[in-house]
């Protein structure tokens, strides 16, 4: 239970979704092991009862149910793009949204066509250099069940509205992360470091994991190979997500 404008984490799918991915049920082939650019292909419960398949940083498919009898999938542009997502994302019957960015279209629970189409738009999926680096770390780290077992990633917390989370966090942490980001650069003027990165105020967790005492650990991976500046900031990002 929580409070009016109180924060909330919700990933537990419904009844409804379970059945739908159960044994030889419609949704039952995104739980087959796969990969993509050499990357594993993880299902991820998300709120609203929605799946996420995702491939290292990048969602590549979601799904959810749509009503009694529908399942409505979504896809970014650039994977609707290819050959094999026409079968899934049919021409006639395929919507935009979010200015073009997105891609969906609602499919019929007992449709025989739409579990081959699934397979072939997932067969086909590749995704850029940059997830590969990141998320193939992400990928390995989810495996792990030593020192601690990983359960979500890409994590953050639902809020009532916008404004809710703004004077929540407002009054959670932003004191605390501005005197640091203060004494840091402070730091860096003397020692001439590489410019911190400018604040993040929509931040994900990475990883969320859970240790054999029952602690909440929180995980950022960062690629070494990248810009200084959003490699030291990540304290910063665990900072604000340990007071959020």
């Amino acid at each position: 239970m929580t409070g009016m404008g109180a924060p909330s984490y919700n990933r537990a799918p419904s009844r409804a979704l379970l059945r739908l991915l159960a044994a030889n049920a419609p949704l039952a082939r995104l739980l087959r092991p796969r990969t993509a650019s050499g990357i594993e292909i993880e299902i991820q419960f998300r709120g609203g009862s929605e799946i996420h398949l995702c491939c290292g940083l990048t969602c590549i498919l979601k799904c959810r149910r749509k009503g009694g009898n529908s399942i409505r999938v979504e896809t970014g542009r650039k994977h609707a793009c290819r050959p094999g997502a026409n079968g899934l994302f049919r021409p006639g019957s395929r919507c935009v949204s979010n200015g073009g960015a997105y891609v969906g279209d609602v499919w019929s629970v007992g449709d025989p066509a739409f579990a081959r189409a699934v397979e072939t738009f997932l067969d086909e999926v590749t995704v850029g250099e940059r997830q590969a680096k990141e998320g193939l770390i992400q990928a390995r780290w989810s495996r792990v069940t030593a020192p601690w077992t990983v359960f979500d990633k890409e994590a953050q917390l639902a809020y009532p509205s916008k404004p809710a989370r703004e004077r929540r966090l407002s009054e959670a942490f932003r004191p605390s992360v501005e005197a640091a980001r203060s004494q840091v650069h402070a730091l860096g003027l003397r020692r001439n470091w590489a410019r911190l990165s400018a604040a993040k105020t929509r931040l994900k967790v990475d990883a969320l994991a859970v240790d054999p005492e029952g602690n909440l650990v929180l995980l950022e991976v960062k690629d070494a190979s990248g810009s200084a500046s959003e490699v030291y900031y990540a304290p910063f990002q665990l900072l604000q997500n340990v007071w959020e």
